[in-house]
């Protein structure tokens, strides 16, 4: 049991290091809090002996391991059937053991129950002007989104490791287990509400362009799969791959049949009524699915994007378009701004 459970710690280490690291950057106080632990490290003396002392072990293992091949080697032909009174043999399966699998979750987890803890006060109180202390709305909205991104996505694979790695497990274990695995659904759901708020708040900011759309799109993917992953932990029997790829189909079908332009157009349009700020050139830059609401908001506006609009027309017209590249969208488009700028 100890073995396993010191198995278990130095598989943690380096996932720790990556976590903390992408935290501490993410959040000012998490980072606060950190900065103070060297200090109480420094009264430790760390020698070469350390160092050594873990290089002999892995080296150690590494080599029994390799000599134990050597000493006691197996080979095993699978297509001829096991004799009568011998063990039936079965092909290798990868699988983790769950005592090692606790210890690596419990380790992750307390990170992150830290972390949600010390910064849940204003984790979601920039709408209403809550800020850690020392940060602006632009430091708040930029900082921290991508590294909790990355965060997420390292808890989806640890998660999906731990549902399809771990063998047979004791009742009691197994409760722990699921305890763990929700533990660390209901974190990354929270670190994954905190980056798409914070990317929203940059959004009204900075406006609506398609990468911003579309890492949107992503996060709500992504929160998704971690639902279906919640549903898999308590049900074994849960068909996780087919729903994956059903989730995914569907995905890709609606990211192309939701008209991300004129989304992306109405929604420049609110912060342009909100704030009076307008990037017309980049409205105008996009496909012509958003024509249609370029021309109502340009009406609206007393033809504020009439000279985009019309060198969008001049450039592009029906007569140099030919049969095989025919679009609908184009050709709709084509014909509302021929219609309105003949009014």
């Amino acid at each position: 049991m100890l073995v396993k459970v010191l198995i278990g710690l130095l598989i943690s280490c380096p996932l720790l290091l990556i976590v903390i690291s992408l935290l501490s950057s993410a959040d000012g106080v998490f980072h606060k809090i950190l900065a103070d632990v060297p200090a109480l490290l420094e009264r430790i003396s760390f020698s070469d002996g350390l160092g050594r002392i873990l290089w002999i072990i892995l080296l150690g293992m590494g080599l029994f391991g390799f000599a134990q091949g050597f000493a006691d080697p197996k080979h095993y032909d699978w297509s001829v059937p096991p004799l009568d009174g011998e063990p039936v043999r079965e092909p290798f399966t990868f699988s983790i053991d769950p005592v090692i699998v606790t210890t690596i979750l419990v380790s992750i987890n307390t990170v992150y129950v830290l972390f949600v803890s010390v910064q849940f006060s204003y984790l979601f109180g920039a709408w209403d002007g809550v800020l850690p202390e020392g940060s602006t709305y632009a430091d708040y909205a930029r900082s921290g989104f991508f590294e909790l991104i990355l965060v997420t996505a390292i808890n989806f694979a640890i998660l999906l490791l731990s549902l399809l790695s771990v063998g047979e497990v004791k009742k009691t274990l197994k409760k722990i287990i699921n305890v763990l695995l929700y533990t660390l659904v209901l974190c990354s759901m929270v670190m994954l509400y905190s980056a798409y708020s914070r990317l929203a708040l940059y959004e009204e900011a900075y406006g609506y362009t398609y990468i911003r759309f579309l890492v949107h799109a992503f996060m709500i993917f992504l929160g998704l799969l971690l639902v279906i992953a919640a549903v898999r932990i308590s049900r074994v029997n849960f068909p996780l791959a087919k729903c994956y790829i059903v989730l995914g189909l569907l995905a890709y079908v609606l990211m192309n049949y939701i008209g991300m332009d004129g989304i992306i157009a109405g929604r420049n349009m609110e912060r342009y009524e909100a704030s009076g700020k307008l990037d017309a050139a980049y409205l105008s830059g996009l496909s012509w699915g958003a024509v249609p609401k370029l021309i109502e908001f340009s009406k609206k506006e007393d033809g504020l994007l009439d000279q985009n609009l019309r060198d969008k027309w001049q450039s592009n017209t029906i007569a140099e378009q030919e049969w095989p590249s025919f679009n609908i969208s184009k050709y709709r488009a084509q014909q509302a701004l021929e219609q309105y700028f003949a009014e």
